[in-house]
């Protein structure tokens, strides 16, 4: 009875704690969100886990920290994310919002197309 009731509860529990993805496209999406919104050290099992892309955040805005942005998206997808293909990369500032944006668009092994865009407030 128990594991009756458990079994049709257990996908509207899923659906409200968790965004489901089907596809490997869009597993691989939410899998770079939470690479680059994740600082090194903060998974306590993984401690090296994270694109560290908010330490940058509050360093003074200058080209160079564009180039340091850039080089550690790269270095990032290369160690963590070796089947992602860059194909293009772009970080914007926009002074009036105080933000951030990081536009990039990669295939994965070699399919379609992808655009993926983090938007950082500081």
């Amino acid at each position: 009875m128990l594991l009756e009731l458990l079994t049709h509860f257990q996908p509207r529990l899923y659906q409200v704690l968790y965004l489901l993805t089907y596809q490997t496209r869009d597993a691989i999406k939410t899998n770079l969100i939470n690479y680059f919104l994740t600082n090194p050290g903060e998974r306590p099992l993984n401690p090296g886990y994270g694109g560290g892309l908010k330490l940058l955040l509050f360093e003074q805005i200058t080209t160079n920290t564009f180039d340091v942005i850039e080089q550690t998206i790269i270095d990032g997808l290369a160690s963590e994310f070796p089947h992602v293909n860059l194909k293009n990369l772009e970080v914007l500032e926009n002074i009036e919002n105080n933000s951030l944006t990081i536009v990039m668009s990669y295939t994965v092994f070699n399919n379609m197309e992808e655009d993926l865009e983090i938007t950082f407030n500081a």
